[in-house]
């Protein structure tokens, strides 16, 4: 070191130590400043000092500075320079700091600082060495060319990377922790990756909180092992491989594995392979509408690849500024409803179906013990044949005389207690006489109100497989077929809410009170979606109605 001057430095911590230090990694690696020179000349503790290096002052290390800070010990390259600013109209030469590095022995040393000083300078002065930038905005533009450059590179993903990672994820869910449900994941599965053998290597769950999960199975039909995870899944089936076509002939090929459609999903497609921010409104619609479609099938892809770019702009896949593509597209519904299960959306059932019904469902508890309770509990209830699947014996609180439904099974993902009714205390008794039957005694260690017939039978005592959503049942759609050719009522169990909900409206002539049993929480979601009547409710009001203002004399 040269000209040491140990005496306190005047003045405020911004002034300059006369100390110099060589500019070389050791001298900078061992300095360190003595107790004394962290004080003013007040006797004040200072946090920095700032000190010459010794550099030629006619080189481009003009003006270059150590600055040490007491606390954390780091020691930061300076560069000093003078900028002239408007004082009151009075042009004045300031000198002012710009950051170079910190000193950081092996990675950021003397070399790398002179380098960047020098291209700081060959930049941003002219021939006689002013400066015709300011070199702080400088460096901080360039900072932020790098980040910006870097997130770009981040941002570079296919569609097909975005569906493999949404797949290792398992859908994450956009507005809330945790998952999609299971039949949204199926649902948007179908369109994103679906149509292929690689679904059938896949099944879904719901855990205790209503967050979806995807598992993993071989599959005896085409010969495909296990797939280890996501990442397995699509290195056994790449896109354009798997693809399950509708031209497959002979028995074989008659089952489920059938894809009669012949349609093909977003992964297999030739679009799959651009890269997200690449994709506008004008791709996408074309995708859609690119083959004679249904309008539920179009919907439902529309949907899938909504959800997709939400996820897209949520992990940065795509700018900040770009809004979802799909905003714009409208699905157009057709003039007339041709899907049988549609028919059902505006209509109920009336009191003397509902007891028909319920009789029948007594009848087909033979053949059908719990689908067959289930639909009747869904009957009764008003509560959706979803979640009635999802209860479990531990929801039923006979004492308090409620069945507590936690939030992770409603659609709502809001809690709800549904009174046990007398016909609601003889359905679960019902279930538990049949349970008491020798042919279905080993279901009583299956946790759900409704277990699968299809369990496992060596696993039944296996206490982690019982627990998973594959030991209950899953539809009724055999008792629900059985019943309507018994009665020759036609209808879908979706229809027992809209009843119920409707009767109760008529009962109790009050939004507010039906509320409290069908969950909702908005009175305007029953009068606009459950004001169901039937055909004859319908001429009775309308008789009603005449014969009070139009019964007019003729």
């Amino acid at each position: 070191m040269t000209n040491t001057n140990t005496n306190s430095a005047p003045g405020n911590d911004k002034k300059i130590s006369t100390q110099k230090i060589k500019f070389t990694d050791y001298a900078i690696e061992k300095f360190q400043p003595s107790p004394f020179e962290w004080l003013t000349k007040e006797g004040k503790e200072r946090d920095r000092r700032r000190y010459s290096l010794d550099v030629s002052r006619n080189s481009t290390l003009k003006g270059l500075r150590l600055t040490v800070f007491k606390k954390s010990g780091k020691k930061i390259f300076t560069l000093m320079y003078t900028k002239i600013t408007d004082v009151n109209g009075v042009k004045k030469y300031m000198s002012l700091p710009v950051t170079i590095g910190e000193f950081i022995p092996g990675k950021f040393g003397t070399k790398e600082c002179e380098t960047k000083v020098f291209e700081l300078v060959k930049k941003h002065t002219n021939d006689n060495r002013k400066w015709i930038d300011d070199p702080k905005k400088a460096i901080a533009d360039e900072n932020n060319k790098i980040y910006e450059a870097n997130k770009i590179k981040l941002a570079k993903k296919s569609i097909r990377e975005g569906i493999e990672w949404i797949v290792e994820h398992e859908f994450p869910a956009i507005k809330s922790s945790g998952s999609l449900v299971s039949s949204t994941i199926k649902s948007h599965g179908l369109s994103l990756y679906g149509y292929n053998k690689r679904t059938l290597c896949m099944y879904y769950s719901d855990d205790d909180k209503g967050h979806g999960h995807i598992h993993y199975k071989g599959n005896a039909f085409y010969g495909v092992g296990k797939p280890d995870g996501a990442k397995d899944l699509f290195k056994k089936f790449p896109s354009g491989h798997g693809i399950i076509t509708g031209n497959k002939k002979g028995k074989r090929y008659s089952a489920k594995y059938k894809n009669k459609a012949d349609e093909i999903s977003l992964y297999d497609h030739d679009l799959s392979k651009h890269l997200i921010e690449n994709i506008k409104p004008e791709h996408i619609r074309d995708y859609i509408n690119e083959k004679d479609r249904t309008f539920s099938t179009r919907r439902n892809i529309k949907r899938a690849i909504t959800y997709f770019f939400n996820i897209a702009m949520e992990q940065g896949w795509i700018p900040g500024d770009r809004f979802n593509p799909t905003k714009n597209i409208v699905i157009k519904s057709p003039d007339e409803i041709t899907h049988k299960v549609a028919t059902y959306n505006n209509r109920r059932f009336d009191a003397q179906q509902l007891e028909v019904i319920f009789k029948e469902l007594i009848n087909q508890q033979t053949t059908y013990p719990f689908q067959s309770m289930a639909l009747a509990l869904a009957e009764v209830t008003g509560v959706r044949s979803e979640t009635i699947l999802k209860i479990k014996r531990k929801y039923i609180n006979s004492k308090e005389g409620f069945i507590y439904l936690p939030p992770g099974i409603t659609k709502t993902k809001k809690g709800m207690k549904v009174t046990i009714t007398p016909v609601v205390d003889w359905i679960i008794k019902n279930i538990d006489e049949i349970l008491k039957l020798p042919k279905y005694q080993k279901y009583k260690f299956i946790p759900w109100l409704f277990p699968s017939t299809k369990v496992k039978s060596k696993l039944i005592y296996d206490n982690e497989y019982i627990h998973t959503d594959g030991t209950r049942l899953k539809d009724c759609r055999s008792c629900w077929k059985a019943v309507c050719e018994a009665t020759g009522i036609e209808g879908s169990p979706k229809m027992f809410r809209k009843s119920y909900i409707s009767i109760s409206k008529l009962i109790l002539k009050d939004t507010f009170k039906v509320m409290f049993l069908s969950g909702h929480t908005k009175e305007a979601t029953i009068d606009v979606h459950y004001n169901k009547s039937t055909d004859d409710q319908t001429k009775q009001y309308a008789n009603e109605v005449s014969n009070k203002i139009f019964n007019f004399n003729k």
